[in-house]
């Protein structure tokens, strides 16, 4: 059997939850599931048999609501559509069962970690008769008190709807206007508020059915809640329950109204009417008149709000003209008036000071606000576009995942996105739209900075964890090799190197390997120097694979020094034989052969432009044979000014420096930090070129080569 666990912290699925509980059998429900809350190889058809669950995090008390059928299936990008046909509530007595079947499950297949999934039944039935599913639907109810969002709700179902005289209205029996019609509810409050609770109604379209009076509903019992139909037509009328409408059940039905029983008492011409009969007129006017905007609010301003000022369906009714003909300050004061606006008004008034640019208190309307609606949210997104990006930082704290369910949470926030410039806020909206698509969060960053050199820290660490759009990500890993190396985070240089090998190509990865062999390299502990050479290896075959041989011989190089500087046995044999390696594949390869000799050559031609008829004083370490081939390659004297372990060498041949001639390289390897800062001041103070260069031949051209400009 397949269950399909529903949670209910986002109000969004709160109110859908609610809706799927007082639901009549055969109604439908669309739900849907990202894939990996997909229980792995589950594959769901159209005709599978299901129970239907409400459970919250921690997951270890879940509430079987109902027993379903499934319509239909679709693929959508990243989760599963399915179509819901509900069927009976399952009845008291398995909750138990339930509970131990599914603590039996694997860890990382439990409810919470998967909430589409198959199982056995543990003995689950349903309601087969009209008092069991009376008996079920307040088992459920009870049940769901102990969840705490559910700990201000009020429950409701919808016993009968009569007429004055207690018939039943149905089959679509027409209700003549102006006459009485009672809705009796059964009212379930696990948790009764110390406020008592109050029904409000609101019809579409507006103002057609009305409550006759004020009614408050006892918090557990039943409630006949009065309706009086205003005008011809077909109302469709929801119940809300007070102090929480958004969190409590909301009965819905539609009423056929016809023709008034009793003919319209005769009206002196002289006398106003009553503030009732100018909203009836209003309703009968805006269902039956065609007139352009100017005129209806020509009409409102010149005669229904001089009878009927402080009216709410005629100020809502005025506030709606004056909303499309776009003016909305005029819509927010009228809406200002009213003294208890209803969720509508609400709505409109939200959507009218946002288009004013008024400031408001969002997060008190966001509490009143039903966002369900898709004409509403796609008005809220339109009347967004021209917001402050203050104002979507604030609505970026309340609706997304929140309020909104996933795909209207994605859709604001791709909104926001175009909206929202600083860091705090561009790092808030690539967390959120993260949660549904890590490759448009990834671009979220990278747009915001394009640059890696520019991307604060938590940019970076969050590309990393991402670990999308991989044709650009090499220069943020290289960043946060960087940023890891400065820190001494040798563990976290490591992850980024394992992200590289797992998600760049070969052309991308040796760069970040080699970046984060050689920052490990520099680290005082000698198993973390080991992983780097280690890694450094590595990143040589990388580089070979994808062809970039200066890049194989760099690393080569480099591995070769820190060999010999190290001067073990099990390095410098690493090292040889790495640097064998490579040189064996250029020897093998024609094309790789004359890359080299083209390369060697192009650059020989560079150092000998800038450096023949000088002389290099190389300072650090003692001196070797590949001293002669700089000197060869550079056309250059060379002097090695060499050092001893333990004792600081003297500087005082540099007095004798001249800056037409000489040039300094120092192989930082091989000397201490307070000689290299005194001989940097010294080549200052007389315009002498400094460089600095590593230990080995290839090393020190290089360094050459980058300072001969």
């Amino acid at each position: 059997m397949l269950y399909l666990l529903k949670g209910s912290r986002i109000r969004e699925y709160h109110q859908q939850n609610l809706w799927i509980l007082g639901a009549p059998e055969r109604a439908t429900v669309e739900i849907s599931y990202a894939h990996n809350w997909i229980e792995p190889g589950l594959a769901a058809r159209p005709g599978d048999g299901c129970v239907i669950l409400f459970g919250d995090s921690p997951y270890d008390s879940l509430v079987p609501v109902r027993f379903a059928t499934l319509e239909t299936v679709h693929e959508q990008p990243g989760r599963q559509a399915l179509t819901v046909r509900l069927g009976p509530y399952v009845a008291p007595g398995g909750g138990d069962s339930l509970t131990g079947l599914l603590a039996g499950r694997p860890a990382d297949r439990r409810p919470g970690k998967v909430f589409l999934f198959a199982d056995d039944n543990p003995g689950l039935t349903h309601a087969a008769s009209l008092d069991e599913e009376e008996a079920a639907w307040r088992s459920i109810v009870d049940a769901l008190g102990a969840n705490g969002y559910f700990g201000r709700s009020v429950f409701a179902r919808t016993l009968a709807v009569v007429d004055g005289d207690g018939v039943p209205i149905d089959d679509g029996r027409a209700v003549p206007a102006g006459e009485e019609v009672l809705v009796r509810l059964e009212v379930r409050t696990p948790n009764p508020p110390d406020e008592p609770v109050r029904v409000l109604a609101e019809s579409d379209p507006p103002g057609l059915a009305e409550l006759a009076r004020p009614v408050e509903a006892p918090a557990t019992g039943t409630v006949d809640v009065p309706l009086r139909p205003q005008a011809e037509g077909t109302a469709r009328v929801a119940l809300r329950f007070l102090p929480e409408p958004l969190r409590s059940s909301r009965p819905e039905l539609t009423l056929e109204v016809g023709p008034p029983l009793t003919p319209a008492p005769v009206v002196d011409e002289h006398a106003a009417p009553s503030a009732s009969e100018v909203a009836r007129l209003v309703v009968r006017l805006e269902r039956e008149a065609r007139l352009a905007a100017g005129t209806w609010i020509g009409l409102f301003e010149d005669i229904f709000l001089t009878w009927a000022p402080d009216d709410h369906t005629v100020l809502e009714a005025y506030a709606r003209h004056c909303y499309d003909e776009g003016r909305f300050d005029d819509a927010v004061a009228a809406l200002g008036r009213i003294a208890q606006r209803g969720p509508q008004a609400d709505r409109l008034l939200l959507l009218a000071s946002l288009r004013a640019r008024r400031t408001l208190a969002v997060g008190a309307m966001v509490d009143r606000i039903d966002f369900n609606a898709e004409e509403l949210f796609a008005e809220l997104l339109a009347a967004l576009e021209d917001a402050p990006e203050d104002l979507w930082v604030q609505l970026l704290g309340l609706l997304p995942n929140d309020v909104l369910g996933d795909e209207k949470s994605l859709r604001f926030l791709e909104g926001a996105r175009r909206h929202v410039t600083t860091e705090h806020a561009v790092l808030e909206v690539a967390e959120m739209i993260a949660f549904h698509d890590a490759e448009q969060a990834a671009d979220v960053l990278m747009e915001r900075w394009p640059e890696p050199s520019s991307a604060p820290e938590p940019a970076i660490k969050k590309l990393v964890e991402l670990a999308e759009r991989r044709n650009r990500l090499g220069p943020y890993l290289l960043a946060a090799v960087d940023a890891a190396a400065r820190a001494g985070t040798w563990a976290r240089v490591g992850q980024v190197a394992d992200v590289a090998r797992t998600t760049l190509a070969d052309a991308d990865r040796h760069g970040v390997e080699a970046a984060a062999a050689r920052a490990l390299l520099s680290a005082d502990h000698g198993p973390i120097r080991e992983r780097g050479f280690d890694l450094l290896l590595v990143a040589i075959d990388t580089a070979q694979r994808a062809g970039d041989l200066d890049a194989a011989i760099d690393y080569a190089t480099s591995a070769t020094a820190f060999a010999e500087q190290r001067g073990e046995a099990l390095f410098r044999g690493s090292a040889d034989e790495v640097r064998r390696a490579v040189e064996e594949a250029i020897e093998k390869t024609a094309l790789f052969r004359e890359y080299r000799r083209a390369s060697a050559d192009v650059r020989n031609a560079r150092l000998r432009a800038a450096y023949g008829g000088r002389t290099i004083h190389l300072v650090g370490g003692k001196r070797t044979d590949w001293a002669d081939d700089v000197r060869d390659v550079t056309g250059a004297a060379v002097e090695w000014h060499e050092t001893e372990k333990r004792r600081s060498p003297t500087i005082d041949w540099a007095d004798g420096l001249q800056a037409d001639r000489d040039v300094v390289v120092v192989i930082t390897d091989m000397i201490g930090h307070d000689v290299t800062t005194k001989l940097r001041t010294h080549c200052a103070a007389k315009g002498v070129r400094y460089l600095h260069g590593a230990l080995g031949r290839e090393a020190v051209l290089t360094a050459l080569d980058d300072g001969a400009g």
